[in-house]
């Protein structure tokens, strides 16, 4: 089983999900037990944090390029940051469950089996495009990375296909 840790990328927050993901991350962490000593020290996460709030709203009073550009350039500082604060967070927890989650920051999906693939349907044989081909469709199957086929040869005996990756073979 895969080591339960945290997300430490955050370019799929919108910056205002991301001002209040940090602002989260910030309280949970204040007066933590488990992470008493905070690397960065929380003030600076917060410095970050205003700034980047500060340069928000200049962006949203006015348009420009280089509000835009003092936005990014104040966002990547605080991501930079607050990935410190989540490599502290790994570091400092171990793996263990409750002490990630208390950080306010979301765990990563843990990976979950795919189970049996399921019998291929609406199978649709034709003519192949050269004689004695033959032509084989059907619907694909989700979570099937290849497929191979079995048929009857003159002989009675069965015999495998080539494996394939496309829900169509000849």
């Amino acid at each position: 089983m895969k080591t339960t840790t945290i997300i430490t990328g955050f370019t799929y927050y919108s910056d205002d999900n991301f001002s209040l993901f940090t602002e989260s991350v910030i309280q949970s962490m204040t007066g933590n037990p488990n992470f008493s000593t905070p690397v960065p020290p929380l003030t600076d996460i917060q410095a970050a944090l205003d700034d980047f709030n500060a340069k928000l709203a200049a962006v949203y009073q006015r348009a420009s390029k280089e509000a835009y550009a003092a936005k990014n350039q104040s966002r990547k500082a605080l991501e930079t940051v607050l990935k410190q604060l989540a490599l502290y967070v790994i570091s400092t927890a171990l793996g263990d469950e409750v002490k990630l989650l208390s950080s306010g920051f979301p765990l990563t999906k843990q990976p979950e089996p795919a189970g049996n693939p399921v019998q291929p349907q609406n199978l649709q044989l034709g003519d192949g495009p050269l004689s004695g081909a033959i032509r084989l469709k059907f619907d694909k199957v989700s979570n099937a990375r290849g497929y191979q086929g079995r048929y009857m040869n003159g002989d009675a005996q069965w015999l495998l296909t080539d494996p394939f990756t496309k829900s169509r073979y000849i």
